[in-house]
């Protein structure tokens, strides 16, 4: 997958952790593995003013793994917006996903020159996690 990445010009991968530095240290392995620059922008800052700041500055993002002990399948190509992060709250879920609970793909924000289009492909449970394709 990093050559592909390679071929196509990528050179970074821009990853959200904000304080778990086990995730950290895997993304930069798998990363350089790949040839190529993890990239860690929000680290140790709050993730309340991250989140908040996130939803606030437009940018997008969808719902593409959850941790089956916390969350089912149904949560899997949602929109990260306020009306979730209440739904996570009341689960006792970190808003942030920042134990795993969740992973997301940001697919358009201010940053963007365009939003990433893309359609919900099959989901797959294993090894305790469901995770949604995404077909763009």
């Amino acid at each position: 997958m990093g050559r592909e990445f390679k071929r196509r010009g990528v050179e970074a991968g821009v990853f959200g952790d904000i304080d778990q530095e086990d995730h950290r240290a895997w993304m930069g392995k798998v990363s350089k593995k790949a040839g190529l620059e993890a990239i860690h922008p929000l680290w140790n800052m709050g993730w309340e003013e991250v989140i908040e700041k996130f939803i606030s500055l437009g940018f997008k993002a969808v719902v593409i793994a959850v941790d089956s002990n916390k969350l089912g399948p149904e949560y899997l190509g949602r929109e990260l917006n306020s009306l979730l992060l209440v739904e996570l709250k009341k689960k006792n879920v970190d808003p942030a996903g920042e134990n795993g609970e969740y992973h997301t793909f940001v697919k358009g924000g201010p940053i963007f020159q365009e939003e990433i289009h893309c359609e919900p492909g099959e989901v797959i449970g294993r090894d305790g996690f469901y995770f949604q394709d995404l077909i763009i």
